[in-house]
């Protein structure tokens, strides 16, 4: 029995490689063909190997999976093509090198602006925040808000952020209706929310939430959510 893996082994072992490669700011991932090794599913001998494909700081999940995908399957006909010959010359993995890339879970999706970067949280969007069930989540008056678009902040943008500001605290970019909030370093853009499972425009969160806590002389946070209970903690 023979896999196809997204990562170049012994780098990312685990069912979410490109998803954790793209999370971690790799600049390059790739295709392994391994000979599966029992009850160690991503552990066995290497058959074959892509060259690295890389990875830019705006490339997302979706078009690494493409390029993988292709990829991988010319890959393994490549391997099954010639299996006497690949098995024979199959090496083991170096263990030197092993990372792990567990699957994904709603804790994943958890942001906080004060201990996270603008690009730790990018990172996180461009791995797996763009999908439905994964968007970033935070916290707001005790109501969850996930961020349903996110973007990276410009220079112009950043300016409308106090220079007191505290990680958390959010602003707004009159031009380009986009919310900016203040991470440990840098600055994240948003221009679509969902809050109480209603979307929303920022444009539409900054006439109403934003504006009406300021009135009150009040700054604005998102704050970190709790850690998100799995099925599993939720039985035991």
């Amino acid at each position: 029995m023979i896999n196809v893996h997204g990562s170049l082994l012994p780098a990312l072992r685990g069912a979410a490689p490109i998803a954790r490669a793209i999370e971690a700011g790799h600049k390059e991932t790739g295709v392994t063909v391994i000979q599966i090794k029992p009850s160690h599913f991503d552990h066995g001998k290497v058959l074959a190997q892509s060259k690295p494909v890389t990875i830019s700081d705006q490339t997302f999940a979706f078009e690494t999976y493409e390029k993988l995908a292709t990829i991988g399957a010319e890959l393994c006909i490549e391997v099954l093509t010639d299996l006497p010959s690949k098995l024979a010359n199959a090496r083991e993995q170096d263990q030197s090198g092993v990372t792990q890339a567990p699957r994904l879970t709603l804790n994943d999706t958890l942001i906080n602006f004060q201990t996270m970067t603008s690009t730790d949280i990018w990172n996180k969007y461009r791995a797996f925040g763009d999908q439905k069930y994964f968007l970033l989540r935070c916290m707001f008056q005790e109501q969850m808000v996930k961020l349903a678009e996110i973007k990276q902040c410009s220079e112009s943008q950043a300016q409308v952020v106090a220079e007191d500001a505290l990680p958390g605290q959010v602003f707004f970019h009159v031009p380009t209706k986009t919310l900016i909030t203040k991470c440990k370093s840098g600055y994240i853009g948003c221009t679509k929310l969902i809050i109480q499972s209603k979307v929303i425009l920022a444009q539409d969160f900054k006439n109403g939430y934003l504006q009406r806590e300021l009135k009150k002389g009040k700054t604005v946070f998102f704050t970190a959510c709790e850690p998100i209970k799995t099925n599993a903690q939720q039985t035991s």
